[in-house]
């Protein structure tokens, strides 16, 4: 993947030069006090980063949603602790 860097002064000038090389496929740069601040991209390129992500997060949540599952009481579990509160032995 090309990219290319520009100052934040230079981005004020280069604005219309930046979304043109966006959108064939650069990934724009900008720096501000010669850090990295902001990365411009197609829309394209975005949307696919999203999906990616939200595909990556997926088995983690599965992970998490199993581990939840067998925390839970079950039904069953409940109305007996209930039942007992309810009908002192």
């Amino acid at each position: 993947m090309n990219s290319v860097t520009y100052g934040s002064e230079q981005a004020r000038l280069n604005w219309r030069d930046m979304l043109d090389a966006a959108l064939r496929g650069t990934r724009v740069i900008i720096e501000r006090y010669g850090k990295p601040t902001v990365v411009m991209m197609s829309y394209e390129e975005y949307e696919l980063l999203n999906r990616r992500a939200a595909s990556a997060e997926a088995p983690s949540v599965i992970e998490a949603r199993n581990h939840a599952n067998q925390s839970w009481v079950s039904q069953a579990e409940i109305d007996e602790i209930f039942a007992d509160v309810h009908h002192p032995v």
